[in-house]
């Protein structure tokens, strides 16, 4: 699963300011979840996320996914931080929601038809008007969508394929934190004339990235209609 936007699109650079708030501390617990063993045609175990120490990867793993299944954990995280996320007082969720009338729900943009199917999505709405909402859609990669604000989104696992070697445990990492650096509001975005600039921050570190508006995949009713959401922030997006 490759989001072709944020490889094309976006450069990150590290985060001046460093969040003061404490994943461990908010009473948020990750569900305990076993190894899952992958072989390989010769039967030995597959080490996911060590697969290629100190080289580069062979030219036949790019683009080749094997073992997909090794990502199912992240729906079991993603449905933890749903239920702590519901019982904050005042979040509202919709479990429901129509995803052919969701405009914000398209998955990799215009032209993209072809990628991952979203099976489920909920939206869930902070009480405060100024702080962010979030929406966490679950693919049948599998993996997990995030939106945020009016044009953060996220795709986790970010590519998938063997050469990438990513494993469910790092992906579960980037999620959390993603989440709670919006929960916090330590993360924002800021339109400079036609470009957007996006900052996360959380525990340990963060990242920050630019992109022109003209390059964003949605439509340009889309584009306008959340860069007026965003320009009617009083002081950027607020804790929840």
């Amino acid at each position: 699963m490759t989001d072709k936007w944020t490889a094309r699109r976006l450069h990150a650079f590290p985060v001046q300011h460093e969040a003061t708030w404490s994943l461990a501390g908010s009473g948020y617990v990750r569900p305990t979840l076993g190894p899952a063993t992958f072989r390989d045609d010769r039967g030995e175990v597959i080490p996911y996320g060590d697969r290629w120490p100190g080289g580069a990867p062979p030219k036949d793993a790019y683009s080749v996914v094997h073992n997909p299944g090794r990502f199912a954990p992240l729906a079991d995280v993603a449905e933890a931080v749903i239920e702590y996320l519901r019982r904050i007082d005042g979040v509202t969720a919709n479990d429901n929601l129509r995803l052919t009338e969701e405009r914000e729900l398209r998955f990799l943009g215009p032209g993209n038809a072809s990628g991952p199917h979203i099976q489920r999505a909920v939206r869930l709405t902070p009480p405060r008007p100024e702080a962010a909402p979030l929406t966490l859609a679950f693919t049948n990669f599998p993996g997990i969508g995030l939106w945020a604000g009016a044009f953060f989104r996220l795709f986790l696992p970010r590519c998938g394929c063997d050469a990438c070697d990513e494993e469910w445990s790092g992906c579960a990492n980037e999620l959390e934190m993603t989440v709670f650096a919006v929960v916090n509001g330590t993360f924002s975005e800021l339109l400079r004339g036609r470009r957007l600039e996006t900052r996360i921050s959380y525990p340990g570190g963060g990242s920050s990235s630019v992109c022109s508006l003209r390059y964003l995949p949605y439509s340009p009713f889309d584009v306008k209609t959340a860069a007026r959401r965003l320009r009617s922030l009083s002081d950027n997006w607020q804790p929840w």
